[in-house]
């Protein structure tokens, strides 16, 4: 794999817009100048350099700070094709996770964060993870009114959480 500082060589950023430019030709199909990367079927920027793919995210945060990101790097508003400098930050996978904004396939119950159908009770529980731990939040009569409450633990909790 090409070392990710071939793609500085050959790419500029606009930190603003959060795009990629060619300023080099590495193909027939590029043209300097030409918009570079493409979305991928999981919403990030993703660019192809010398055989190699690269994150966009990954890439802006190269080539505005000088540096390879250490860990993760967090869309702060959750749009993961929105490259622009301001809404990127250096995260752990812990608090990546924390700005996640849709609930995973596995709550089919309500399709909200935080709250899901609590069979025995005949109400919706509201709960959140705190360092690996599950915080019971109360049950309530609908699932609006236990996802009220996960997001009001959520902002108080979470050091990253955008809701």
């Amino acid at each position: 794999m090409i070392h990710y500082r071939e793609a500085v060589n050959v790419l500029d950023y606009d930190p603003e817009s959060g795009e990629f430019f060619w300023k080099k030709r590495i193909s027939n199909r590029i043209h300097v100048g030409d918009k570079a990367g493409r979305i991928s079927t999981d919403g990030y920027v993703i660019i192809g350099v010398m055989k190699a793919l690269y994150y966009g995210h990954r890439l802006a945060w190269l080539m505005f700070t000088g540096e390879w990101p250490k860990d993760q790097i967090d869309h702060k508003n959750g749009d993961r094709a929105d490259n622009r400098i301001r809404n990127l930050r250096e995260a752990t996978n812990a608090d990546n996770c924390q700005n996640k904004r849709i609930a995973s396939t596995s709550n089919k119950s309500t399709k909200l964060l935080g709250c899901y159908f609590h069979k025995p009770s005949g109400k919706f529980r509201a709960a959140i993870g705190i360092n690996g731990k599950n915080r019971h939040l109360g049950y309530f009569d609908t699932p609006d009114q236990a996802h009220a409450k996960y997001v009001e633990a959520k902002r108080e909790l979470h050091r990253f959480c955008q809701i």
